[in-house]
Order: structure tokens, then C-alpha cells, then sequence
């Protein structure tokens, strides 16, 4: 089984409040979960009002089936126009059964 994870950090520039940038963040998991099999969770910091942190994971028997996962969830990151990316950090791991991986 193979992972495929990406932290993507990104500023909001129409928010004002931790309500607004919980909004957003709140709506682009949902929608990335929701759209291509992703996993996606709000990582920002909390006394931040406009600068996000999304972490996203894929998972699947083939490598290549992971990362297209993944990259296809980083390109819906990037058609929205309500943030814009400052940065996308991104790792593969291979798991394999019976053994416990700290961290994962």
C-alpha cells in the first residue's frame, strides 16, 4: 500500500476573522474529500486570521494511483480563487503490512 501526502500552505487575503478562514478551509476539505477520494484536514494555526494549512493524503495499492490522487486534489487547490498557495511540500511512502510506522 502506498501514501501519498502533501502540506499546502496558503494566505486568504479576504479574511478578516478566524471564522472567515475556518469557512474556507471548512469548505475546501469537505469539497476535496468529497470530489476524488483525498483525505484533507485544517493543520492552520490557531491565532491565525489569514494564513491556512491543509494537509492531504491518498492512499492506494499502486503508487502512481496514490499520487494522481493527491496531485489531482493539489490542482482543485489550485482553480480555487479564494487563497493563493505559498507553498505545497509533498512525500510518498511505501507501508507495508504488519509493521507499525511511528507517525502515520
Amino acid at each position: 500500500m502506498y501514501l501519498a501526502c502533501a502540506v499546502v500552505r496558503l494566505v486568504i487575503p479576504e479574511s478578516y476573522s478566524l471564522k472567515d478562514r475556518r469557512r474556507v478551509i471548512q469548505s475546501v476539505t469537505a469539497t476535496i474529500g468529497r470530489a476524488n477520494g483525498a483525505a484533507a484536514v485544517d493543520l492552520s494555526p490557531d491565532r491565525t486570521l489569514n494564513l491556512g494549512v491543509i494537509g492531504l493524503t491518498a492512499i492506494s495499492g499502486q503508487l502512481h494511483h496514490a499520487v494522481e490522487i493527491r496531485e489531482e486534489a493539489l490542482r482543485m487547490l489550485d482553480r480555487d480563487g479564494r487563497f493563493e498557495v505559498l507553498e505545497i511540500t509533498t512525500e510518498e511512502m511505501k507501508l507495508e503490512a504488519g509493521h507499525h510506522y511511528a507517525g502515520v
